[in-house]
């Protein structure tokens, strides 16, 4: 009984035992159920998270990328305010800059395409769902491509780090050569300066002789011309021609000129006295009046007298000069001054006048300072300061009066001006050689009559020719009035037959 009591209870304890034992199984089993399952939630959790940093490095490199696509570097998106420096700024800048109106490019299609670019991102999260070992086996493909990849960087490094190295020699080397080629060109720059600095001093030294040799030349030029002129006391080398015929009943005289010579009427000629009138010509002494053409035949033209200024009448064989009229060739005169032909202090019309008469002669007027002291060219224009140069025949000088002694302010400047220009035209006939006569001797070689110089004994006992203005004139003298104011001068008998010869008759 006892022997049965033992073996119940060994029965029992084993019966405990076992459950004890079951029970532990199945807690064990139970713990590791639940760790299994913690430990794949686990994994999935970890993969999970690995899968959105992925996706998220992805997206922040596709963020960036489409930054770079629309050209922007900017750190703020601009949600807060889309102004300019932002990615929204910047988009929206871009948006309204290439809005073409055809293919409008909204940012509501913009989201559009980033929310597709999502979805298709989540899509393709769900085949990161992938095993372990395929993860890891993938992991390790891109780890041995890495390494390959690295090793072939760095043989390519190596040999990119050879070459720069040879580059480098190479350009060291070419850095020398031109160093050394730029500092031989500054040598010789330098040189080549200190030896042109020498050949301009030299020029500037040769320059300076030469202007005082100039200078020299232009006041020994200039002195020379001012003894020419004061020795120069001839009205002509050469006479035009001469009187080859006269009739005092008419004061008519006949030249040796025709119209084969070009001579026309109107072309006015002083005459100067045979007896006084040598090989080298005339001068204003021998002057014995003037003439003007009234005609003019092939060879011979017909002339009255105009005026007479000495005691000698006119005759057959004096020699008759004009500086005006030339055969064959047009004369150019400058003037400057008041000119007044008359001497009566009338200046109205007088230049006008000087022009008629020379342009009567085939004489032109190159450029003249007009009573205004203007400076005009032969065309009358004002804003032409044409210089004087060696074609003009002669510069005549009229009358400059004094600015000082007049009180009107324009006539005070037109005067000074005038003055200004006659000393730039005086040198200007000094350097190129023209002949310079006063108004008064320019007409007297012309031929030009004046009327104040003409005198009818008994009118205008004011009127001297000669003489003090002061003096007059008795109009009933007692004695004797010289033959020159005889009315019947030339008709007591002359040189000529007053009736001449049919060859001198210019209607021949």
């Amino acid at each position: 009984m006892a022997a049965q009591g033992k073996s119940t209870g060994l029965q029992v304890g084993l019966i405990i035992a076992v459950v004890v034992a079951l029970i532990a199984s199945v807690a064990a089993f139970i713990i590791y159920r639940q760790d299994s399952q913690n430990q794949v939630r686990y994994a999935t959790i970890e993969q999970e998270k690995e899968n959105v940093q992925r996706v998220n490095e992805t997206l922040r490199n596709e963020i960036a990328a489409i930054k770079q696509t629309l050209g922007t570097t900017a750190s703020e998106a601009g949600l807060a305010d889309r102004a300019a420096g932002t990615v929204l700024g910047d988009l929206d800048a871009r948006i309204a800059n290439y809005n073409t109106d055809q293919n409008e490019q909204t940012l509501f299609q913009v989201v559009e395409n980033l929310d597709a670019l999502l979805e298709a991102e989540r899509s393709r999260s769900g085949q990161y769902a992938l095993t372990n070992a395929a993860q890891r086996q993938e992991i390790n493909g891109l780890n041995s491509k890495y390494s390959r990849e690295s090793q072939q960087y760095m043989e390519a490094r190596n040999v990119a780090v050879a070459d720069r190295g040879d580059v480098q020699a190479a350009t060291d080397e070419r850095i020398r050569a031109e160093q050394a080629r730029r500092q031989e060109i500054e040598d010789t720059l330098a040189s080549t300066k200190a030896e042109l600095e020498e050949v301009k001093e030299q020029l500037a030294n040769r320059e300076a002789e030469l202007e005082d040799q100039i200078a020299e030349l232009a006041e020994t030029n200039r002195r020379l011309n001012r003894d020419l002129a004061m020795q120069e006391t001839r009205s002509f080398t050469t006479a035009d021609g001469k009187i080859v015929n006269l009739q005092r009943s008419t004061d008519t005289v006949y030249l040796n000129l025709g119209s084969r010579q070009n001579l026309r009427p109107g072309v006015t000629f002083s005459v100067y006295d045979k007896e006084q009138v040598g090989p080298t010509g005339g001068d204003i002494s021998a002057l014995k009046g003037s003439i003007e053409v009234l005609s003019v035949g092939e060879q011979i033209s017909e002339a009255r007298i105009t005026e007479v200024t000495t005691l000698e009448p006119l005759s057959v064989g004096d020699p008759i000069f004009s500086p005006a009229w030339s055969p064959g060739r047009k004369s150019l005169f400058a003037f400057v001054g008041m000119i007044d032909l008359d001497g009566d202090g009338n200046t109205t019309g007088e230049r006008d006048r000087l022009r008629r008469i020379l342009n009567d002669a085939g004489a032109e007027i190159s450029v003249y300072v007009d009573d205004d002291g203007n400076w005009v060219d032969g065309d009358g224009d004002p804003n032409v300061n044409k210089p004087l140069d060696v074609n003009t025949e002669m510069l005549v000088l009229g009358n400059i009066p004094d600015p000082s002694e007049v009180s009107d302010p324009a006539r005070k400047a037109a005067f000074s001006k005038m003055r200004e220009h006659l000393t730039e035209i005086r040198g200007q006939a000094e350097r190129n050689g023209i002949v310079v006569k006063n108004l008064k001797t320019f007409l007297d070689t012309m031929g030009v009559q004046s009327t104040r110089r003409r005198f009818v004994p008994g009118q205008d006992p004011n009127f001297n020719n000669r003489g003090d203005r002061d003096r007059q004139v008795d109009p009933n003298p007692s004695s004797p009035v010289s033959g020159l104011f005889d009315p019947n001068r030339g008709r007591r008998g002359s040189e000529i037959d007053p009736q001449p010869s049919s060859r001198f008759n210019p209607q021949r």
